[in-house]
């Protein structure tokens, strides 16, 4: 059971590889940038500060496995995630 503010470890069904989907132009294997995104803001709005950490470990088991296009779909919400968490840049309004 999910309780806000409580960190949890994750069942082995979400430390799989995200699915793929196949694009309109029958390439296998693309994650669309708007689900990478999705993804960050959930770790984030779960795990706040801890996000990018659980996103690099993700990233780390993936590549432990073997599996390379699951530890690049990880990298990119780690990377996601930094973006989200930068501090705004340039002038305030």
């Amino acid at each position: 059971m999910y309780v806000p503010g409580e960190m949890r470890t994750p069942r082995a069904a979400e430390v799989t590889s995200p699915r793929v989907r196949k694009s309109a132009s029958g390439m296998n294997g693309v994650i669309p940038d708007h689900d990478i995104w999705r993804a960050a803001y959930l770790l984030i709005e779960r795990h706040v500060a801890g996000a990018e950490f659980i996103a690099a470990k993700r990233a780390d088991e993936m590549l432990d496995r073997g599996d390379h296009d699951g530890q690049l779909v990880w990298l990119r919400i780690r990377r996601a995630i930094v973006e989200l968490l930068a501090a705004p840049v340039g002038k305030p309004n």
